[in-house]
């Protein structure tokens, strides 16, 4: 899965962070289906 050409990582607790210049900046969460912005 990519995000605005950006590689996602998948973590155990079923969260997909989007890393950019190695912090995390997006959350997906997929039992929700939120996206919460971390800038």
């Amino acid at each position: 899965m990519q995000f605005d050409g950006v590689q996602v990582r998948r973590e155990d607790d079923s969260a997909r962070w989007a890393v950019v210049d190695g912090k995390n900046i997006v959350c997906l969460t997929t039992n929700d289906y939120k996206v919460q912005l971390y800038v």
